[in-house]
């Protein structure tokens, strides 16, 4: 567990936790997961590769995928869109869904 630093002086046990809880609600606020529509190049399998999302009344066509990984449940696509925008975008898929995970400016 990362310790959280003490300004001014000594804060108790029970405040140092309140913070700590404020700020992964604050981190998890800030970063929404949010239902996307996808649609997919299926070259060997099914829904291969995103190339293009909705969301909003956007859509966005991908320019690059940056990096991509699983995990058991999920497979994860970080990548640049048209609009210069990063994003994660992730298949769910035990419930066969698309989730935008994240969105950051390009660097």
């Amino acid at each position: 567990m990362k310790a959280l630093p003490c300004h001014g002086g000594q804060k108790s046990e029970a405040s140092s936790f309140t913070n700590l809880i404020q700020s992964w609600q604050n981190r998890f606020l800030l970063n929404k997961r949010t239902d996307i529509i996808v649609e997919c190049y299926s070259g060997y399998k099914a829904d291969e590769r995103p190339v293009s999302f909705i969301t909003g009344d956007k859509k966005l066509m991908i320019d690059k995928i940056i990096e991509q990984w699983r995990s058991p449940d999920a497979e994860y696509f970080k990548v640049l869109a048209d609009d210069g925008k990063g994003y994660l975008l992730v298949h769910d898929n035990i419930n066969d869904g698309w989730v935008l995970e994240k969105v950051c400016e390009h660097q």
